[in-house]
C-alpha cells in the first residue's frame, strides 16, 4: 500500500542551512539538507556553504536514474528560484519542479 506524500512548493529559502552552519567547512551539507522531490524523484537539497566561498545549491538523488537534464549529484551556485517550486540552474537556465517533502501526511490521505 502507498502513501500520498504531503509536499509543498520548494524555495532558496527552505532549502537554506541554519545561519549557523551558513559556513561549515566539513563538505558533509547532507546533515543541514531537506528532503525533496524533483520532478518527482526523491532527493536531498541545501543551499548555503558547503566549504567553498559562494553559496551554493547541492542536490543528490536516491533513486538510481536523477531527473532528466540533470547529473547524480547537482552542485552549483548558478541557480534561483523564479517562483516557488520552480528551480532555474546552470548557464542554459534549465528549469525543474522541487518539492519540499513534509513530515506529516495530508490530512485528507
Amino acid at each position: 500500500m502507498s502513501r500520498r506524500l504531503n509536499t509543498a512548493p520548494a524555495t532558496e529559502q527552505a532549502l537554506r542551512a541554519p545561519a549557523e552552519h551558513l559556513h561549515a567547512t566539513s563538505g558533509d551539507w547532507t546533515t543541514h539538507a531537506v528532503p525533496v522531490l524533483v520532478d518527482g524523484v526523491h532527493g536531498l537539497a541545501f543551499v548555503g556553504h558547503d566549504g567553498a566561498w559562494s553559496e551554493v545549491l547541492r542536490l543528490g538523488f536516491f533513486e538510481p536514474r536523477p531527473p532528466a537534464g540533470m547529473p547524480e549529484s547537482l552542485r552549483t551556485k548558478y541557480f534561483h528560484f523564479p517562483a516557488p517550486g520552480r528551480l532555474s540552474w546552470g548557464h542554459d537556465g534549465q528549469e525543474h519542479e522541487v518539492m519540499l517533502v513534509l513530515d506529516q501526511p495530508p490530512a485528507d490521505g
